[in-house]
């Protein structure tokens, strides 16, 4: 018989509880909140000079894609796959051009500003999401934990900053899951939404397709749990009637477009799938060794292989969809190739839920050989959750309080470099001025030569090194990245003093306490770059002499 306290009830109980849980959850989702707000205005275009481009590559182009969208759009509108970003980007702009204006850079920054709440507002989204999920897997610890785990996810955190449609297709996503799992025991109206979910989170980006997995693998376990009925084949043609219809009223909302524009849809289909792979098809290596540590921390990343792992091995029904969903987003990234943290947004909701899953079952263990001591659980997850929490305030604190190294840099070049100097600059792979030192606006190049050094494949060292070039300035990304012998020849050079000697370089005013990925020697993703990045200026040698500087 279970006796209770004098004046408690089981309804007491279930109250405190529910209060402990959305307690847990508030505290969770103001985390994720605080981690996506600061630095959210970092690396905003300037009103003019060398500081009209934002810092990251791809919010011009979204800007621009936006204007152009319904007067001139162009293969890059759909090259994602469809135009709902797009629209919401061509929507802002017209808010923004009404309350703000457009006369200036203004409107450039607010539109991107608004572009930003969004990629914010889903990503706290998704944070929740994952939470119902969770609790739908594990029950209540392993949804906390998970939501706590994507909270301060390192990826998620930074890509929640930029105006890209990446957190937005993932937030989708995840709701197509949640519905699926629904789905499994409740009505078949949450297949429909679940459907309409996955076909929006298509038209935002096109790897959003893993959304249908789980919705798939549902309607499979219905039909294999109606096999004794006599309209089980029918029921399951509906079912899968309401995925379809589901899938095809939300794609068409989020891209009637393309049937306005059709050439610029096709060509852009055409565009991504010249891009991922050249065409052809890779196992997703550098995305899974190289790129997971940094987008989730090396502990959830190594956590949520282990949790998988659990998933296969358990076999319950539950698991099955999000086993599904794992599968295909990773068959689908070794599509995409690449090394970038963006790429990952996809799996992002998926390892935060299966690491917490493997946490909760290393908990118990060790709590088991502590002899039952609960604490030892709860440290077990608390430690998985700040390793990843010390790597996010790492990232965006300096975006928030710190100059950027690029402005330091180009603060430094406007003062030492003197007029009639000619430099050159290694651009980034867009060809912009991503990974480039940023000088005052008040900097005046009317009396300098710059140049910009392209290092990609076809690039000729031997074309660089006989310009005598006064100046040189490059970046870690560059140092990193080069691509082809030739280009990775010439950084190398360049950074063993032959020719040119380091006079100045700014980077990140401190890294995170505990760094794995870093200490294994793993080199950044790309994309990490765009706040992490180091900048450095090289003078020819036998020009004026100077003490290097570096922060």
């Amino acid at each position: 018989m279970i006796r209770r306290p004098p004046g408690v009830c089981s309804r007491g109980v279930s109250s405190a509880l529910r209060h402990r849980r959305i307690g847990g959850l508030a505290a969770i989702l103001l985390l994720a909140l605080t981690l996506r707000v600061l630095g959210l205005f970092w690396g905003l275009p300037g009103d003019a000079g060398h500081n009209r481009a934002p810092y990251h590559p791809d919010e011009h182009e979204a800007y621009f894609e936006a204007e152009n969208l319904y007067s001139a759009p162009t293969e890059m509108t759909f090259v994602k796959g469809g135009a709902f970003y797009i629209r919401t980007g061509w929507l802002a702009r017209r808010g923004v051009e009404r309350f703000v204006g457009l006369e200036d850079s203004r409107g450039f920054a607010w539109t991107v500003v608004v572009l930003r709440v969004l990629s914010v507002v889903a990503g706290i989204g998704c944070v929740a999401l994952v939470y119902l999920i969770g609790l739908r897997v594990g029950g209540e610890r392993v949804g906390l934990v998970a939501a706590a785990l994507l909270a301060v996810s390192p990826g998620s955190v930074l890509d929640s900053h930029y105006a890209r449609p990446d957190v937005v297709m993932a937030c989708l996503s995840a709701a197509a899951l949640l519905l699926a799992l629904r789905a499994r025991t409740g009505a078949r109206t949450a297949l429909g939404f679940g459907g309409a979910c996955a076909g929006l989170a298509t038209a935002t980006i096109l790897s959003g397709v893993a959304g249908f997995a789980p919705l798939l693998a549902v309607v499979v376990q219905r039909f294999r749990a109606s096999r004794g009925e006599s309209a089980s084949p029918s029921a399951a043609l509906r079912d899968v009637g309401a995925v379809s219809v589901g899938a095809a009223a939300g794609y068409a909302f989020g891209n009637f477009e393309a049937l306005l524009f059709p050439d610029a849809f096709i060509a852009g289909l055409g565009a991504a799938n010249d891009t991922h792979q050249g065409g052809g098809y890779a196992l997703p290596w550098k995305l899974v060794f190289t790129t997971a540590p940094y987008a989730f921390g090396s502990v959830t990343a190594l956590a949520g292989w282990l949790g998988f792992a659990r998933l296969c091995r358990r076999r319950e029904d539950v698991d099955v969809p999000l086993i599904a969903h794992f599968v295909f987003a990773w068959l689908l990234l070794g599509r995409v190739g690449g090394d970038m943290m963006r790429h990952l947004e996809i799996v992002a909701p998926l390892f935060a839920i299966l690491a917490a899953v493997a946490l909760d079952s290393l908990g118990r263990r060790a709590a088991k050989l502590a002899g039952g001591r609960a604490r030892v659980a709860a440290a077990v997850q608390i430690a998985a959750v700040v390793f990843a929490a010390q790597l996010s305030v790492s990232y965006v604190w300096p975006m928030q309080f710190d100059e950027d190294p690029r402005r330091e840099l180009g603060a430094f070049m406007a003062e030492a470099v003197p007029r009639g100097s000619t430099i050159g600059v290694t651009a980034s792979f867009h060809g912009d001025q991503t990974y480039s030192p940023r000088p005052p606006d008040s900097f005046d190049t009317a009396g300098y030569e710059i140049g910009g050094l392209m290092l990609r494949s076809d690039f000729d060292a031997n074309d660089y090194l006989s310009m005598r070039l006064d100046f040189i300035a490059t970046s870690e990304y560059a140092r990193q990245h080069a691509a082809g012998p030739s280009a990775e020849a010439f950084v190398k050079a360049l950074f063993a003093g032959e020719r040119y000697g380091m006079i100045a370089s700014a980077g990140p005013p401190f890294e995170p306490p505990i760094r794995v990925a870093s200490a294994l020697g793993l080199r950044l993703p790309s994309d990490l770059h765009y706040v992490r990045s180091t900048f450095y200026l090289f003078e020819r040698l036998g020009g004026r002499p100077e003490t290097p500087v570096s922060r």
